[in-house]
């Protein structure tokens, strides 16, 4: 619907400018009795004319909408000035106003006299055809070069420069060949001496421009300020390739995805392939999957072997032409991520990034049992510290930030740690029981240094700590006499 009131609009505009000084011209330039002399110059001459012209249209208006293609144009704010300039248009033709502003100019007179006349006949076409080189008859032809800005559209610039160019070169084509005859020179006189035709030419226009404004705001206008009241909204395409189906990788137009317990799977045009292990991974032109410990690269096309690689304990792993990457669990429970050249399988591999195990919830306690760290089992670690007691076994709670307790190798055991002074400030009593007395291990006797430095130990016992204290203490003086002898 715009299009064509655009379109109409335009080519209104081009007939109305045909009523001034330059458009009287060219009739008597192109008439056989005119400059063209012949009918078939002035045949000729009509149609450069009339090309001419269309050319003309096409640079003013099309150039137009590509400024307002790179500015912005098309935005709610521009089509409403488009909008204010085509009703202000239309209401200056309603009224007959003076046309301002203003262009006093004509086309060159001498190239008539000094050109052939279809050459002179098709500059002149493009002169006229671009709307501001001559003087201008109707409001619409500044309206129309101000919305092709506003829109921003350079199919529509087209547009309008086309019909413009046709409606400047319609009144001259048709009456040129047939200004010597009766009829063709009664027209061509109406023009000049009836200023009612171009007045209603002006009407003819002023309705135009009105449902140029009208039309773009029932529709574009409308459109554009709501798109920018609401965020831009991207539609959702998706399509469902496989399920269920985990870490896909995509390449070369291949798509590999791992179902979960069972092998991975590759999809390439015109089959799917079960693949011979779990977790695939396409890059250009290569596939692997894990077997395991061990990843298998292979030709995406046909599948075909190309090597295989160890990664110890991997369990998610990515490659490139010169490079495999894979993450592997630590002892602790942290993780590593590892590299190493594919052009090297055996070398050791790289340690990229090595993470600690997340933080369990809640602080430690400190009666946790020697079971759930590094110690030894709880009746291990009794019969390391209390022996020919009449009292009942120990356990030891591990605090933290304490070294482990250690065996002495010749003397009766006692509790004993590999530095004294670590003893000191790690060893602290608790409300039911007294702090035990913390000796350095006797290494000359073969004692042998622990290799945690997690923490000293605090006994307790399964009764009572009144009944542990004694026989700790008796243990520990029979040790450290066994020691000095």
């Amino acid at each position: 619907m715009l299009e064509a009131v655009l379109i109409v609009a335009a080519v209104v505009a081009g007939v109305t400018g045909a009523w001034s000084p330059c458009g009287l011209s060219m009739v008597e330039t192109l008439a056989p009795s005119g400059y063209a002399e012949r009918l078939r110059t002035s045949l000729v001459a009509c149609v450069t004319f009339g090309v001419g012209a269309l050319a003309g249209g096409v640079v003013t208006f099309g150039g137009l909408a590509l400024v307002g293609a790179a500015i912005g144009g098309g935005s709610a704010l521009a089509l409403v000035a488009g909008i204010a300039l085509a009703a202000a248009a239309g209401i200056g033709e309603l009224r007959g106003t003076r046309i301002v502003p203003q262009v006093r100019r004509q086309v060159p007179e001498s190239w008539r006299r000094i050109l052939p006349v279809p050459v002179a006949a098709g500059l002149y076409g493009v002169l006229l055809g671009l709307g501001f080189t001559t003087f201008i008859l109707s409001f619409a032809v500044w309206a129309l070069a101000g919305l092709s800005v506003a829109l921003g559209d350079p199919e529509l610039g087209l547009l309008i420069g086309l019909g413009f160019g046709a409606g400047r070169a319609l009144p001259v084509i048709v009456l040129a060949p047939a200004s010597g005859t009766r009829a063709g020179a009664a027209v061509h006189a109406a023009m000049a001496e009836r200023p009612a035709i171009y007045r209603s030419l002006r009407l003819l226009d002023a309705g135009a421009m009105l449902a140029c404004a009208g039309v773009l705001w029932a529709g574009p206008a409308q459109a554009a300020r709501a798109a920018d009241a609401r965020p831009a909204q991207v539609p959702r395409l998706v399509t469902t390739t496989a399920a269920p189906a985990t870490d896909p990788s995509a390449g070369s137009g291949a798509l590999a995805w791992q179902e979960p317990g069972r092998a991975g799977r590759l999809r390439r045009p015109g089959s799917d392939v079960t693949l011979p292990g779990r977790d695939p991974v396409v890059d250009g032109n290569t596939i692997a999957w894990r077997d395991g410990d061990v990843i298998t690269f292979a030709a995406l096309g046909d599948l075909t072997w190309q090597s295989s690689e160890v990664a110890p304990g991997a369990d998610a792993y990515g490659f490139s032409d010169g490079w495999l990457v894979w993450r592997a669990p630590r002892l602790d429970g942290g993780q590593l991520l590892l590299a190493r050249r594919r052009s090297s399988p055996d070398t050791p591999p790289r340690t990229l990034e090595s993470s600690r195990p997340a933080p369990t919830s809640g602080a430690r306690s400190s009666t946790e049992t020697a079971s759930s760290t590094t110690w030894p089992a709880p009746a291990a670690a009794a019969s390391s510290c209390v022996t020919s007691s009449s009292a009942p076994p120990a356990t030891f709670a591990a605090p933290t930030g304490c070294c482990t307790p250690t065996r002495h190798s010749r003397a009766t055991p006692c509790c004993t740690w590999p530095r004294a002074r670590v003893c000191r400030r790690s060893c602290r009593g608790t409300s039911t029981a007294p702090t035990p007395r913390c000796t350095p291990s006797p290494r000359r006797h073969g004692a042998t240094p622990p290799t945690s430095r997690a923490c000293g130990a605090t006994p307790t016992t399964d009764s009572s700590a009144a009944a542990t204290a004694p026989s700790l203490r008796r243990a520990c003086r029979r040790g450290r006499a066994a020691a000095r002898r």
